[in-house]
């Protein structure tokens, strides 16, 4: 039995086609759900090491700083002009004085420097018998970086055994130091 389809007559099962359906974008809740715990994670660990390594690394103290500072001079006598020697040696006293005594004495003369440290009364008793021995390591440094003065290796170790003594005798407490 052959059925023969006319050209009016269709069949009433066989629809058109359909533009695109619009589906609405999965919600990327698992996405949201991560970032939410890894966030406040990420945050903490984050504090926790900062933390961390700033309790690690601590400042030097003064009197650490002009040590090293002066040991590196002694480690290097041979290799340094008398000139370079002398900025470095009498730098690294300059500095522990001002950061020690809170008397700003990077920028002034060695003059100006010896008569402020002397007319504060809070360190005067301190520093009043080393201010002779302060005065000529100040006067062979200044010879030495202004005059371009020649320095022996014995001067050198000199003034480098000078400021130690220095910064040995400022960091007795008052009452012990004569």
């Amino acid at each position: 039995m052959s059925i023969w389809l006319t050209a009016g007559a269709a069949p009433a099962d066989i629809r058109d086609i359909h533009g695109p359906m619009h589906l609405p974008a999965p919600t990327p809740w698992l996405m949201y759900a991560l970032l939410a715990l890894t966030a406040p994670l990420l945050f903490w660990s984050v504090r926790w090491i900062r933390r961390k390594l700033r309790a690690r690394v601590k400042p030097l103290s003064p009197y650490q700083l002009a040590q090293a500072s002066l040991a590196a001079a002694d480690a290097s006598l041979d290799k340094q002009a008398p000139d370079e020697f002398a900025e470095q040696v009498s730098g690294a006293l300059r500095r522990y004085i001002e950061a020690r005594f809170a008397l700003p004495v990077t920028q002034r003369t060695s003059e100006e420097f010896l008569t402020d440290l002397l007319t504060r009364a809070d360190i005067s008793p301190l520093l009043a018998a080393k201010r002779p021995e302060l005065g000529h390591f100040l006067e062979i440094c200044d010879l030495a970086k202004f005059a371009a003065r020649s320095l022996h290796q014995e001067t050198m170790r000199a003034l480098i055994s000078s400021a130690r003594s220095f910064i040995d005798a400022a960091e007795q407490p008052t009452g012990a130091s004569s």
